[in-house]
């Protein structure tokens, strides 16, 4: 089984800061908590696929113990770390279905005592680099248990006898179920489990976050399919990426999750055909045209799970807060962003946890580089007629002409 270290070590190899150090846990062969160094220039560190008869040091090592696999295992259980001699004979890399990946390495192990010796576990040790303690930058070498495999049956070899193990070093994961239903990640799950576990937590069978592990910033990737909105403006297939943006319903329309576009679409659009307000996000392109258009190229797993909702928006022209029905999709609010604040009005809701835990960096978060453009809408009007606020992917907030055109990235509620 994979450990949680390998987890974490994947993470952060595929953290996009290369500035920033220590924020993922990891434990050592000793049981010591590190943090690894998220720079992605420094994984990985050492992948000897040596044996290692000493405990601490990277490699594959045997051991005898036949106690159940954990991902939170951090060293073998019974190291053998003397009397036996590993030779690899044989590697073989490839995949199974429906794709997972593997290396399958032959062990040729000769038992050297005069006194039989029972192995009944398998691991694969790595040396990777982290620090002391969270954000410091004094990293150093550490080893980690990658992996800890359970023999099905244990193998005796006898005194001065040598036997072979087949160790599949394997990344497909076996997931727990509830009520029948695989707990699996956002990230990698199949679409037809991630819809299973967003139908069963509407029925209230399960928690996606207590049973299923999901937490505000995790990230699926997406197919959005080629659409034309009614304005005429034409936008490829393309592949985005979502996020989890907080588990808190939101205006009372029975969602179990919010999610937002991680990803600005890759073709830039205006707001409106003329620099007007009147009548608030309701009465604009952008929300009578465009996002209606978006939402009926979703997924269709997603597309069926979309609830139906409403926003609330400031109409400078009358001076009031209006009520927009019938979202499927819509942009957030400044305030929901940014929270309180003197561009808006911040009745038009507050601040979402993604970018409450996001900090000042907030909208920096998304892929703007692929619409070529540092600034994408949001539903607020700015304190005049002609002007909306967007949000830059420097993580500020701004305003521009209704007419302009930049990023779209909704949310939705399922």
């Amino acid at each position: 089984m994979v450990t949680k270290n390998f987890k974490n070590l994947l993470a952060a190899i595929l953290q996009s800061s290369d500035s920033s150090y220590g924020y993922l846990p990891v434990q050592n062969v000793s049981g010591r908590m590190y943090y690894f160094c998220s720079r992605y220039d420094r994984f990985p560190y050492s992948r000897t696929a040596a044996f290692a008869a000493a405990a601490a040091t990277a490699g594959i090592s045997v051991g005898r113990s036949s106690d159940a696999e954990s991902e939170r295992d951090y060293n073998l259980h019974d190291t053998i770390t003397s009397g036996v001699n590993v030779a690899i004979t044989n590697t073989i890399i490839g995949t199974d279905e429906p794709g997972d990946p593997y290396l399958r390495y032959h062990l040729t192990i000769t038992n050297t005592t005069d006194s039989p010796i029972t192995i009944g576990e398998v691991g694969y040790k790595q040396t990777v680099r982290a620090s002391s303690g969270p954000g410091r930058t004094d990293y150093g070498d550490v080893t980690v248990l990658i992996d800890r495999t359970v023999l099905d049956v244990p193998i005796t070899l006898a005194g001065r006898d040598a036997g072979v193990i087949v160790y599949k070093l394997k990344t497909n994961m076996v997931y727990p179920t509830k009520g029948g239903i695989e707990m699996v990640p956002f990230a990698l799950g199949t679409d037809e489990q991630i819809a299973a576990m967003i139908d069963a937590a509407q029925l209230g069978t399960i928690d996606l976050q207590e049973d299923g592990g999901w937490n505000v910033s995790d990230i699926r990737k997406i197919h959005i399919s080629a659409f034309t909105d009614p304005a005429g403006t034409s936008y490829p297939e393309q592949d985005i990426e979502i996020v989890i943006s907080s588990f808190a319903e939101y205006n009372n329309c029975g969602n179990v999750l919010q999610f937002d576009f991680k990803d600005c679409l890759s073709v830039l659009k205006r707001m409106h055909p003329s620099n007007s307000t009147a009548g608030g996000y309701g009465a604009l392109e952008m929300c009578t045209d465009t996002i209606p258009a978006l939402v009926d190229a979703m997924p269709s797993w997603i597309k069926n799970r979309l609830k139906t909702f409403s926003v609330y928006a400031w109409d400078p022209s009358a001076n009031e807060l209006t009520e927009v029905e019938d979202c499927k999709l819509a942009l957030r609010a400044r305030v929901e962003m940014f929270g309180p604040g003197s561009l808006s009005s911040d009745a038009e809701g507050s601040i979402v946890d993604l970018y409450s835990k996001l900090g000042d960096f907030r909208r920096k978060y998304q892929g703007y580089s692929r619409a070529n453009n540092t600034y994408a809408w949001t539903r607020t009007p700015y304190n005049a007629s002609n002007m909306h606020c967007v949000h830059s992917s420097n993580g500020s907030s701004s305003w521009n002409n209704l007419t302009g055109a930049y990023g779209i990235a909704p949310f939705g509620c399922m």
